[in-house]
């Protein structure tokens, strides 16, 4: 529910805990992504571990929650876990789509841009006033006022 953006307080009422208890739950989880970071990159496998677990544990909130508006958000979640780890080990079919132009030709790109119709003298000037410019932009000390610091 958090990372579908639903409010601490829709969070709470949905699994009866107090807005305090939800909001330390949040902090946890939180901490947990934080900490998780700087570590390698999860596996495939680990990946697929990992949803396989939340999904287990949103099918055990799902039932505990049964006839209830939570059992609805643990089932969202169930089918969100299946289709993760359906695209972790590849288990659907990459679509292939090609395209074509008229009568299953090749597709013509037409351009009307400026720059397809100056000299090459043209733009190598162009060229050469966008290098200066780039230089005197490098070479230029930009003074910060000591009121803006």
């Amino acid at each position: 529910m958090l990372l579908n953006g639903v409010p601490t307080a829709k969070i709470a009422e949905s699994v009866n805990l107090s807005v305090h208890t939800v909001r330390e739950h949040v902090r946890f989880i939180r901490k947990g992504w934080a900490e998780d970071q700087p570590e390698t990159q999860m596996t495939r496998a680990e990946l697929i571990e990992k949803a396989r677990m939340i999904g287990q544990q949103a099918a055990i909130s799902a039932a505990r929650s049964r006839g209830t508006n939570s059992e609805v958000q643990f089932m969202k979640i169930q089918i969100e876990v299946l289709d993760k780890v359906a695209r972790l080990t590849g288990a659907y079919v990459p679509t292939r789509n090609e395209l074509t132009g008229a009568d299953g030709g090749a597709i013509e790109f037409k351009s009307d841009h400026e720059i397809d119709k100056i000299t090459p003298d043209q733009l190598a000037g162009r060229l050469r006033v966008w290098a200066e410019t780039l230089e005197d932009t490098e070479n230029a000390k930009v003074e910060i006022p000591a009121s803006a610091e």
